[in-house]
């Protein structure tokens, strides 16, 4: 497996320089590898799954990203391990692709869920008390009103985009973060004890 902690953060690394089509390179070989020699339910599959997911987020690739994030929670579930705020937070990106592509009904479950396991985890919600506000505000906001915020993800959290002068000038086929979310995503991101190969978002 060392094949894969090689694989896996330089795919990280070149998902950070904003070298993408390097980074899937790397991530399929480490996914590759990792299916093969550890089998594709291991926690260190999940992993993979788990970053190459973001790489699709960040290029706006929702569909792909949905796919392995939902198989990085399915990978955690059949490991039965403690439901930590990486796997929120995954949850909560699968709620928001879903009502970005106008699944409300999925979208609200996915967050209600969520929201649950962090009511029921007095640890990550002392670690991390914004998570909270922002699932109850998932649950409340329109149907029709995307997670507006004066920027977008990819150019806030990896720094790989300029910041433009009219940062409210979005289209709507990208979805949008608050500051206080960005900083909440980055802050499990590089934190959490699951999550042992960094990611590589970075808040701008």
């Amino acid at each position: 497996t060392r094949l894969i902690d090689i694989y896996l953060p330089l795919g990280n690394i070149k998902r950070k320089q904003g070298i993408l089509d390097e980074a899937e390179d790397y991530y399929q070989c480490a996914l590759q590898i990792s299916e093969e020699r550890l089998g594709d339910k291991h926690r260190k599959t999940g992993i993979v799954f788990r970053n190459y997911a973001f790489l699709h987020f960040e290029s706006k690739s929702y569909n792909e990203a949905l796919e392995k994030f939902e198989t990085f929670i399915e990978i955690h579930n059949l490991q039965k391990d403690e439901k930590t705020a990486d796997y929120i937070l995954a949850l909560q990106l699968i709620g928001d692709i879903h009502r970005h592509q106008s699944r409300f009904d999925k979208a609200n479950k996915v967050f209600s869920h969520a929201n649950n396991i962090y009511s029921n985890n007095k640890e990550i919600a002392k670690k991390y008390p914004t998570f909270g506000t922002i699932l109850k505000r998932r649950l409340t906001e329109e149907k029709n009103e995307d997670t507006l915020a004066p920027a977008s993800l990819f150019e806030r959290i990896s720094g790989e985009l300029a910041r433009l002068a009219d940062e409210t000038n979005f289209t709507n086929d990208e979805i949008q973060y608050r500051e206080e979310e960005i900083e909440l995503i980055h802050s499990i991101q590089i934190n959490e004890e699951g999550c042992e190969y960094d990611s590589g978002i970075r808040k701008k």
